[in-house]
C-alpha cells in the first residue's frame, strides 16, 4: 500500500518523524508492505508541496532554518496549514503542531480541514483533542476515515492501543495514570532522595526532563488534557476541561512526603476517571498511594497507565519513552495501524 501524507508542524517531533521515515522504509516496505511519502509539509512560515513526493533531507534542513518549510526549494511562503490541507493530493494528515489546550488551534482547524476532505487523522497534539474530541470524533465517522492519536496521551506508552484494541469487549470502569515525566521525576527525586521541590524542579529543567516554563506539568494541565482524551476515547465520558478537578505539585513539601513514607506509602500525580453512577468523573490530584501499590515502583521520568476491568481483571503498562523520538514513533505507529484497518 502506498500512502502520501500531509505533515503539519515540522519543530523536533515532526523533524524526527520525517527521520523515522527514511529510517524505517525498508522495514515499512518489507514487513508492512508499506510505501509512505511525504507530499506537503507546513510550518508556521509557508508549506511546500510535491504530489511526487518532498526531498526528506531538504525537508529537514528547511525546517531548521530561520525561516522553516518555506526555505524549502519552491516552497510557498506564508501558506497557512489549512490552505495547504485543502491543496494537498495527501491522504493522511499527521499533526504535530504545537498544542494549545485553551483553543485547540491551530490544530483543530487543521482537523477540519482534513476530515471534510474524507482524509485521515494521525495527531501528537493534544489541543484539538482537549477542545473538541466528540466534534472530532463524529466528523471522523462521518467522513468514514480514521483517527488515531496514541502518541497524544503518552508518547511511547500505548494507552489508547491497551484499551480500545487490547481490552476490547471490556467495560472499563477506571484509568488511573502516571501520564506526566517531569512531575514524576520531580516527586522521585523529594521520595527518594529528600531533595526539595524548588531544587527537583531547577535539576529536572537542566536535564531537559521539564520545559523552561514548568507550569503545564507541575500544575497539572498536561496530565489533565491526557486523562481526559483517555475518558472521553475510551468510556465515552463527553466531558471538557472544565469537568476536571485539577490540582498539581507545587506545593508538595518535603515534611509531606517524608510522613506518606513513614507510613509504607508514595505520592504520585495521578490522572484518573473512573464510574460514579451513571456518569464518570476525572481529576487530577497527587495521590497518595501504598508501596505494594504497581503504581508505586514507577520512578523517575516513567509514565504507567493502569485499567481496572469488568471481566479481563487489572491491566498496568509501565515504560516508553518520553523524548520527540518516542512521540515521533507513536505517530509511525498510528500510521502502520491506519494503514492495516483501511487495507482489510
Amino acid at each position: 500500500m502506498r500512502l502520501a501524507i500531509a505533515l503539519a508542524g515540522c519543530g523536533r517531533v515532526g523533524r524526527m518523524f520525517l527521520k523515522l521515515l527514511q529510517e524505517k522504509s525498508r522495514l515499512l516496505k518489507e514487513q508492512y508492505h508499506l510505501e509512505l511519502k511525504v507530499v506537503t509539509a507546513v510550518d508556521i512560515f509557508g508549506a511546500a508541496d510535491d504530489p511526487k513526493g518532498l526531498d526528506i533531507d531538504k525537508l529537514v534542513t528547511a525546517s531548521t532554518s530561520q525561516v522553516g518549510i518555506s526555505g524549502y526549494p519552491g516552497a510557498t511562503p506564508g501558506m497557512s496549514g489549512v490552505e495547504a490541507i485543502s491543496r494537498t493530493s495527501a491522504q493522511v494528515l499527521v499533526e504535530a503542531g504545537p498544542t494549545n489546550i485553551q483553543t485547540g488551534e491551530p490544530g483543530l482547524a487543521h482537523f477540519r480541514a482534513a476530515l471534510a476532505r474524507g482524509m485521515h487523522v494521525v495527531t501528537l497534539s493534544k489541543g484539538p483533542l482537549v477542545v473538541a474530541y466528540p466534534e472530532i470524533s463524529s466528523l471522523a465517522k462521518k467522513s468514514g476515515v480514521v483517527l488515531k492519536f496514541s502518541g497524544a496521551t503518552a508518547a511511547a506508552l500505548p494507552t489508547t492501543d491497551i484499551a480500545l484494541y487490547a481490552l476490547a469487549g471490556c467495560k472499563i470502569n477506571r484509568i488511573m495514570g502516571i501520564l506526566n515525566g517531569t512531575t514524576n521525576y520531580i516527586l522521585t527525586r523529594m521520595t527518594r532522595d529528600a531533595v526539595p521541590y524548588e531544587e527537583a524542579l531547577k535539576e529536572a529543567q537542566a536535564k531537559g526532563i521539564a520545559e523552561p516554563d514548568p507550569s503545564l506539568d507541575v500544575e497539572g494541565w498536561d496530565t489533565a488534557s491526557k486523562i481526559l482524551i483517555l475518558a472521553n476515547a475510551v468510556m465515552e465520558a463527553n466531558l471538557t476541561l472544565k469537568d476536571v478537578d485539577i490540582e498539581g505539585i507545587a506545593g508538595i513539601t518535603l515534611e509531606r512526603v517524608k510522613a506518606a513514607r513513614a507510613e509504607g506509602k508514595v505520592i504520585k500525580l495521578m490522572g484518573e476517571a473512573c464510574w460514579e453512577g451513571r456518569g464518570v468523573k476525572v481529576n487530577v490530584r497527587p495521590q497518595t498511594i501504598p508501596l505494594e501499590h504497581t503504581l508505586a515502583g514507577v520512578s523517575d521520568a516513567v509514565k504507567a497507565v493502569h485499567f481496572e476491568t469488568d471481566v479481563a481483571g487489572d491491566l498496568t503498562v509501565i515504560g516508553g519513552r518520553s523524548d520527540p523520538k518516542a512521540a515521533a514513533a507513536a505517530a509511525l505507529k498510528d500510521v502502520i495501524n491506519l494503514s492495516r484497518e483501511i487495507g482489510s
